[in-house]
């Protein structure tokens, strides 16, 4: 629980936007937050709070984040905070 969930998204065209898109399912014994940083620490969304049985998080990508083709993601809880379950992240290119 002490770890962040990092991910890499590789092939992806810094000239071009995009969104995330994630479900997670909150925990039984509460609440929960996330948060969404790229690899410098750039906050992409902050404390996210998961309070239904199945929530939806969507938002847009800073081109900055994208670093040669690559969306290097970190996921964190507050300290002492059961994350939430997370279902499904995706990368969708914006038209």
């Amino acid at each position: 629980y002490d770890e962040p969930l990092k991910l890499k998204f590789a092939n992806l065209d810094k000239n071009k936007k995009y969104s995330l898109e994630a479900t997670c399912t909150k925990q039984y014994f509460g609440d929960s937050h996330l948060t969404f940083k790229d690899a410098n620490g750039t906050v992409l969304q902050k404390e996210v709070l998961i309070n239904t049985w199945v929530s939806k998080i969507k938002f847009t990508i800073p081109t900055a984040s994208i670093e040669q083709g690559n969306l290097n993601l970190v996921i964190t809880s507050p300290n002492g905070e059961l994350g939430p379950n997370i279902a499904y992240i995706k990368i969708i290119e914006l038209i």
